[in-house]
């Protein structure tokens, strides 16, 4: 017995429906994080920053394999 005796059941079309509304606002997202990234590149370009803005998320953002598994890569010695 449903809980909910006045719901209607949600039909196929409603499920579609919603699963676009969703994809929709995911493809707006997905276009804003793009503006906010062209904005940034515009700005450092016009500052003539990028090297060094390049430089400061290397230093600040190293990659996993730069930093290591904390295990010595070198052979050990016994």
């Amino acid at each position: 017995m449903s809980k909910h005796p006045n719901r209607r059941p949600i039909s196929k079309n409603d499920m579609v429906r919603a699963i676009e509304g969703l994809a929709h606002h995911a493809q707006i997202i997905s276009q804003r994080i793009d503006d906010v990234e062209r904005i940034l590149s515009n700005y450092l370009e016009y500052r003539k920053q990028e090297k060094k803005f390049g430089k400061f998320l290397d230093g600040k953002y190293k990659r996993d394999s730069d930093i290591g598994s904390g295990t010595s890569s070198s052979p050990s010695k016994e």
